[in-house]
């Protein structure tokens, strides 16, 4: 079983040990609720949690080699959006928070080769946080809500998602980096 040096010798046996990843990535997504909320930052850039939310996701997925451990962390997020507590508005936003899990997921299972890759990294945190504004321009379209987003264009917001995500998925590499020297190895 893949991890971390610091996810594999939680638990000796290996029930108690899944319980233990499963409730470490669902507290991943309940980590980045709660970054995204801590950073309501009138910025004006669209996207910018992207860069906490990929590194996390991709964190989870890196640290727990489990087919959908990716899943499992957007699960853990949308599952925390529901709260009253947190003030978000957008009925979409528990889908949002589960689709890039599964967007990383897939993409690990389609690429698993270069999965630990800088290029793949990149590729897939932008790929991953660029869903949310398409997903946005669909319901707007479908549904008529209201994004402030929309009025820069969306092409301008999958372009700062894609940006931002592959900015959260260089911090994911550099965590690979750093977990395997941490380990001994120098096969980064």
């Amino acid at each position: 079983m893949g991890g971390s040096f610091w996810t594999r010798n939680w638990f000796e046996g290996s029930k108690a040990r899944t319980i233990a990843q499963v409730a470490f990535l669902l507290g991943l997504g309940l980590v980045a609720v709660v970054l995204h909320v801590s950073f309501r930052l009138p910025l004006q850039l669209h996207g910018r949690h992207g860069v906490e939310w990929m590194a996390l996701l991709l964190l989870g997925r890196l640290s727990v080699n489990r087919r959908w451990s990716a899943s499992t962390v957007g699960l853990g997020a949308a599952s925390a959006s529901f709260l009253p507590y947190w003030g978000f508005k957008d009925p979409l936003m528990p889908l949002l928070f589960l689709l890039p899990g599964l967007i990383v997921d897939g993409g690990f299972r389609l690429f698993d080769r270069w999965g630990r890759s800088l290029p793949f990294l990149l590729f897939a945190g932008a790929l991953a946080h660029a869903s949310k504004p398409l997903v946005r321009g669909v319901g707007a379209a479908t549904f008529g809500l209201k994004y402030g987003f929309l009025k820069d264009g969306l092409l301008y917001g999958v372009f700062l998602h894609l940006v931002f995500g592959a900015v959260g998925g260089l911090l994911a590499y550099l965590y690979v980096i750093g977990s395997r020297r941490l380990e001994g190895r120098s096969d980064a």
